[in-house]
């Protein structure tokens, strides 16, 4: 475990066979954003991040964007990040 600024903390966990997975516990106002065309990352996966944060989580899904949804999607990633960081 690293203790970060603002006593946000970071871990790796691995689970089996699959590739280990970066946790982040904090307080800081959190924001999760899924895309439905991810391979990489499930649904389920960004919802349960909510569980690793002890601030405020809010989370959206983007429809039809890839992985790389700020390639796909980049006026709604911009627009989810500036309303995020606006009401914070």
């Amino acid at each position: 475990m690293i203790e970060g600024a603002d006593g946000v903390e970071l871990a790796v966990e691995a689970h089996g066979d699959g590739p280990a997975v970066l946790l982040v516990h904090g307080a800081a106002p959190t924001l999760g954003v899924w895309s439905s065309g991810d391979r990489y990352l499930s649904e389920e996966q960004m919802e349960r991040s909510g569980e690793q944060v002890t601030g405020p989580w809010h989370y959206e899904r983007i429809e039809g964007a890839g992985h790389w949804m700020q390639l796909d999607a980049p006026e709604r990633v911009t627009t989810l990040l500036l309303e995020h960081l606006n009401a914070t």
